[in-house]
């Protein structure tokens, strides 16, 4: 089954670039900006989402075969966001790969707004 992905990438300074852009490339994948990128990926082990069930094995078959792929570091991510069946519908939805979110983000505090819920440090 043919469907349409798409893949943030946030490697290491020292990040495997090379294995990545290989696989990216033999893909047939499409550059979006600064390391995001959409492709067209053919699941082998599922003809058609209609379950949960189907988007756990369509993780796994893109994760193993990027992990067969490409050796990745400790910090190094893959964020895949797509259409799967998830909650009991097919809907946009996005899981990390390889990684995991970080625990704060980048721009937390950038707004100005003060949150009022925090507790004060006394």
């Amino acid at each position: 089954m043919k469907h349409l992905i798409s893949l943030s990438y946030d490697l290491s300074f020292q990040g495997n670039y090379s294995e990545l852009y290989k696989w990216l490339d033999s893909k047939k994948a499409l550059e979006c900006g600064d390391s995001y990128c959409r492709l067209v990926y053919d699941f082998k082990t599922v003809k058609k989402i209609e379950s949960e069930e189907d988007t756990k094995v369509m993780v796994k078959e893109i994760r193993d075969d990027l992990l067969k792929a490409v050796q990745f570091g400790a910090n190094d991510r893959i964020y895949i966001m797509a259409d799967f069946y998830v909650k009991g519908k097919i809907q946009m939805a996005g899981m990390f790969l390889v990684g995991k979110r970080k625990q704060e983000n980048p721009w937390d505090g950038a707004s100005g707004q003060i949150d009022f819920q925090q507790e004060l440090d006394a």
